[in-house]
């Protein structure tokens, strides 16, 4: 059996679908009111809990083999925030899956992740990283890059369906290694039962660095016309960006990062998905109240 903490997020939903398609047996771990009915529909079975509940952690575990946790607080708010959830949460999480006699964790971290650092977040990332490898149990850390979806939804959409300015912190062109939330859900998967995944720190990202410059103008090249922009200092609030990721964005205008993962694909099997590509399935997908036409 495989828990999946986060099944109904962007990243998880992907993942425990594409599961469910190989055959496998998949548990998610969901709170009243969160959308599950369709990954009930197709085959997943649900048990509630919370991350923040250690007891209902512990519940969930029983006969589970394999987990996966997609969870974390960049987009959510209120009591789910960085110290229950990605700091205390991932640590009872990690503790009750080593009590539990878990065979191997795989855990999706970041791959700027530094308990070093200024972001809360990454800090947390980065001591729920070694947490799990303390633990004894066989992890695999999948230590993505930036993920376009999950930005373009935060940053750009909002944006596109009010019909106004998307604001940027500073002058976006820093350049990283954004990867589509479709590779990080292959690298996930693949990982399941994979002798090559154990034990394995996996720093994963695009085929090519990009900067928030690149991602408007691939917006536009597709709508045909010219995303407008505000430019904003670090610090003011971005209409839309849930606060969490506002800290990370403006975190990102202050360096660049590139991943090469070539090996990485090729020994898990994935092919890197390129922005425009990315962009292109965002609008395909009818992701606005109203419809935007891409050429």
């Amino acid at each position: 059996m495989i828990l999946v903490i986060g099944g109904t997020g962007q990243l998880g939903n992907i993942v425990v679908k594409d599961l469910l398609r190989q055959k496998r047996s998949v548990r998610i771990l969901v709170r009243p009111g969160s959308n599950y009915d369709p990954l009930i529909r197709a085959g997943a079975k649900a048990v509630f809990g919370d991350l923040k509940s250690p007891i209902t952690i512990s519940d969930a575990l029983k006969g589970v083999e394999t987990v996966i946790t997609t969870a974390n607080s960049a987009q959510r708010g209120g009591e789910d925030n960085v110290q229950n959830v990605d700091l205390i949460g991932n640590r009872h999480l990690v503790n009750s899956a080593k009590t539990m006699g878990v065979k191997h964790f795989i855990f999706v971290s970041a791959a700027s992740a530094d308990d070093k650092g200024r972001s809360p977040y990454l800090q947390a990332k980065k001591k729920t990283e070694n947490h799990l490898k303390q633990s004894g149990m066989s992890y695999t850390i999948v230590a993505p890059e930036p993920i376009m979806e999950a930005w373009f939804s935060a940053v750009v959409v909002p944006a596109l369906k009010a019909d106004r300015p998307v604001t940027m912190v500073g002058e976006g062109d820093r350049r990283h290694s954004f990867i589509s939330i479709l590779d990080v859900a292959a690298f996930i998967t693949a990982s399941v039962g994979n002798p090559a995944a154990r034990n394995l720190y996996m720093p994963i990202g695009g085929p090519r660095p990009v900067s928030w410059n690149d991602i408007l103008g691939a917006f536009g090249s597709q709508l045909a016309k010219t995303v407008p922009v505000v430019r904003e200092p670090p610090g003011t609030d971005l209409p839309g960006v849930p606060e969490g990721m506002q800290e990370l964005m403006a975190s990102m205008d202050t360096y660049d990062s590139a991943v090469d993962a070539a090996k990485l694909c090729k020994l898990f099997g994935v092919k890197p998905t390129p922005l425009e590509d990315a962009v292109r399935i965002c609008l395909s997908q009818q992701m606005f109240a109203q419809p935007i036409r891409a050429k």
